[in-house]
């Protein structure tokens, strides 16, 4: 028995598996945003290495992992909720289902997980890609006159997620 919770006076089981329930929400929608998204951004920035746009999408990885969640937070909160007034700036949950109610209450959290994860995820796929481009493997494809987004698309991108080095070269 966890006890009464100090802020409500209600037993903490009843208000936990809500709480963990929401949390487990903001997770999974946070996953399924930043993944797709910063996989294309590594893909990207490895493929054009050395490029603006990999210098571009490097500097804004770097800054927004170096970037603390919290600054994240409420410089989104002072931008989108105060200034533009797009999404509520503040969340209150007046009932246990209010994500399901209002469902613009998760853009904020989201925005502000997807900031400090993608900027992770997005460098760690450039590494991986710049990587494999530089194999001798994707050279030879390259030479051979295999087109350029073929050998991105079917060698590069697979072999740079799998493990190191998975060697498969088709025409």
């Amino acid at each position: 028995d966890p006890g009464l919770s100090l802020q409500t006076g209600r037993p903490v089981a009843v208000t936990l598996f809500t709480r963990v329930r929401n949390t487990l929400i903001l997770a999974g929608v946070a996953f399924i945003v930043v993944m797709p998204l910063a996989l294309v951004l590594g893909i990207i920035a490895g493929v054009n290495e050395g490029k603006p746009i990999d210098r571009f999408i490097s500097i804004s990885s770097l800054g927004a992992t170096a970037t603390p969640e919290f600054v994240t937070g409420l410089f989104l909160i002072l931008l989108l909720g105060i200034w533009l007034k797009v999404v509520p700036a503040v969340s209150i949950f007046l009932s246990p289902d209010a994500i399901f109610e209002d469902p613009k209450l998760l853009i904020l959290p989201v925005m502000t997980l997807t900031m400090v994860e993608l900027g992770y995820v997005a460098r760690m796929t450039r590494a991986s890609m710049v990587e494999v481009m530089d194999s001798a493997y994707i050279r030879t494809a390259i030479i051979k006159g295999m087109p350029y987004k073929r050998v991105v698309l079917k060698h590069a991108v697979r072999n740079a997620r799998g493990s190191r080095h998975r060697v498969r070269i088709s025409q």
